[in-house]
């Protein structure tokens, strides 16, 4: 099938794609998104925007032309970034420099390896892509996913013929990775619909030969999982009864636990899925919304996420995308400012 048919096909099994807006716990960050969404939604604009759109993106790259970006993205995307790039030095901030911060960190965990087996460029739909030397490119986001990914290969957290819950996909860019170094593998994305459309489509694209699953397709979770099937199951969080017995492997959330809901993130937290998991890797905000600036409107923080049934097998500040000095409006002025929380990176496991 080709890209929109995927789309509709996607659709067409999930019959609460468009109403995803309508549930009451949404936190306002992701209603702001489900709504601009269904706003702008068109088929084709919706294909090209599968990484980077309106509302999420791949994040900012160094200015870069060659015949490859010529090629991928033509004159007219190439001249936008080079006034963005112009608009940046007459600012005097310049969130590209923390890319450069951050491919020094994968080489420092012998992580560029990784990167280089696995270049941003040659990668479904990208468009946004910064070489670093000839042969390997990396983007803002993709420098994350090689990160996670190298540490869930070199810490061993997650194995053949196993479980793995994601909460919060995107578009599967970290699956996508692991996927290539894992001989077997199930692995459930949680995400709302439409993150879980552009995961379906993306995945599709790198792994035609294995199974794709709709979260509405399945009748019965178990007897897909004990199929030795390749299987990516995509669920969307209006299903999450479906998994409620599952117990697996690895399960994982990067950033989106801090910004929900505190009756949400509870609800994730508190699961069995959880709880019944071997290994939980987290990387989130120490504080949710400090309080000289409420980012995400909750009182979720550091302590909230400890578990007596679990022992702490790692805990660092998160390196990747730290040195980053976003240019925003605080107090009335505008100026590069650090985020207002770092992010804490966080591997536990569960006590047998």
């Amino acid at each position: 099938m080709n890209d929109i048919d995927l789309i509709k096909y996607f659709m067409s099994k999930s019959p609460q794609f468009w109403n995803e807006i309508n549930f009451s716990d949404i936190d306002p960050k992701h209603r702001n998104v489900l709504k601009n969404f269904s706003n702008e939604f068109q088929y084709e604009k919706f294909v090209k925007e599968i990484r980077s759109w309106k509302m999420q993106d791949d994040g900012p790259i160094p200015f870069q032309a060659n015949m490859y970006h010529l090629k991928r993205n033509g004159y007219k995307k190439i001249f936008i970034n080079y006034l963005k790039h112009l608009l940046s030095k007459f600012k005097k901030y310049d969130l590209t420099v923390s890319l450069y911060d951050d491919i020094n960190i994968l080489k420092k965990i012998d992580a560029f390896e990784l990167l280089k087996e696995n270049p941003v460029h040659l990668t479904p739909y990208s468009n946004d892509f910064y070489f670093v030397d000839k042969d390997t490119s990396t983007n803002y986001r993709w420098n994350k996913y090689i990160y996670y990914a190298n540490t869930i290969i070199k810490k061993k957290i997650f194995k053949d013929d196993h479980i793995w819950i994601d909460i919060g996909s995107y578009y599967g860019g970290l699956q996508g990775i692991l996927a290539k170094y894992f001989n077997k593998y199930k692995i459930i994305l949680i995400d709302f619909h439409h993150q879980l459309c552009r995961s379906y489509l993306y995945l599709n694209r790198l792994y035609p030969n294995s199974k794709h699953v709709i979260g509405e397709e399945i009748d019965n979770i178990n007897s897909i999982l004990e199929k030795p099937d390749n299987t990516f199951i995509y669920l969307s969080i209006n299903n999450l009864t479906k998994i409620k017995f599952i117990k697996p492997f690895l399960t994982t959330n990067m950033f989106s636990f801090g910004e929900m809901t505190e009756n949400t993130f509870k609800d994730y937290y508190e699961s069995n899925y959880i709880n019944e998991t071997k290994y939980l890797y987290l990387v989130n905000r120490f504080v949710s919304s400090p309080f000289f600036e409420d980012t995400y409107k909750n009182n979720i923080n550091i302590f909230n996420y400890e578990k007596n049934t679990f022992k702490r097998l790692y805990f660092d500040i998160f390196p990747i995308n730290h040195y980053q000095t976003p240019y925003r409006d605080l107090y009335g002025r505008k100026a590069a400012r650090p985020v207002s929380s770092s992010y804490f990176e966080q591997i536990l496991e569960r006590i047998n």
